[in-house]
């Protein structure tokens, strides 16, 4: 019954609740999100788990697709679950790392880590000391608006959805998150 309704159509009655509209989109998309797990399938991650990232991207196409912005829905879930599939590779990525970074008792994330013997306390304490040093600084280097910028996108809200909060356009949110991200590297290099 749904098999010759339009994606935008189905991704818009899933958007606001229909059930079988989402069911039919996953289906749909299914095939999609495999052929681009196998494309992107390396050693660190399992094709099972980039399929499951990939899936839950379409979801988030759906919450996120915009028909006004002249795109297909299949262009806006394939892009979204290219990114998802990256990142996820990404997160295994520095994680392989990390761990790997333990078990050889090399230096990572702050402090000493061995195989039997985890965290130096003394490195711990000076990790923290430092993390509290960097929020302080932060604190005094961010603007108001940057702070409340800041807070919003850990959240996890939209250059769009930050904008109406704030009473403000998407394109000055991102600038304002331009400069979170510059001024907190800067003090991170310190």
């Amino acid at each position: 019954m749904l098999e010759a309704v339009a994606d935008e159509v189905l991704a818009a009655r899933a958007k606001s609740g229909d059930g079988e509209a989402l069911s039919a989109l996953l289906v749909r998309y299914s095939q999609l999100v495999s052929l681009r797990a196998a494309a992107f399938r390396c050693q660190l991650c399992e094709v099972e788990d980039l399929e499951q990232e990939g899936l839950m991207a379409v979801l988030s196409a759906v919450r996120g697709f915009d028909p006004c912005r002249g795109v297909s829905f299949r262009t806006y879930a394939g892009e979204c679950v290219d990114n998802r599939m990256i990142s996820f590779i990404r997160v295994s990525s520095r994680q392989s790392r990390a761990q790997e970074s333990i078990e050889s008792g090399e230096y990572a994330g702050g402090a000493y880590c061995g195989k039997s013997l985890g965290l130096d306390p003394e490195a711990v304490v000076i990790g923290r000391e430092a993390y509290g040093d960097i929020i302080a600084a932060a604190d005094s280097s961010l603007s108001d608006y940057e702070k409340t910028v800041l807070a919003l996108y850990v959240e996890g809200l939209s250059y769009r959805e930050m904008g109406k909060r704030l009473g403000k356009s998407a394109k000055s949110v991102g600038n304002a998150l331009m400069r979170v991200r510059s001024k907190l590297r800067g003090l991170l290099k310190r």
